[in-house]
């Protein structure tokens, strides 16, 4: 995959440097907003592998 492919991958690479990041999202409805970005599913999965 090329870099200026990897939307996601930089996404969360800016994210944990620190970077604030807004993701678009677009559903099949049409329906266009943000979401919580990889605030709302990287830390759940961090938290869930600490003992």
């Amino acid at each position: 995959m090329k870099d200026e492919q990897d939307a996601l991958g930089h996404e969360i690479y800016d994210y944990l440097q620190g970077k604030e990041v807004v993701e678009i999202i677009e559903r099949d409805d049409g329906f266009i907003g943000t979401s919580g970005g990889p605030a709302a599913s990287l830390i759940p999965m961090v938290r869930s592998t600490r003992p």
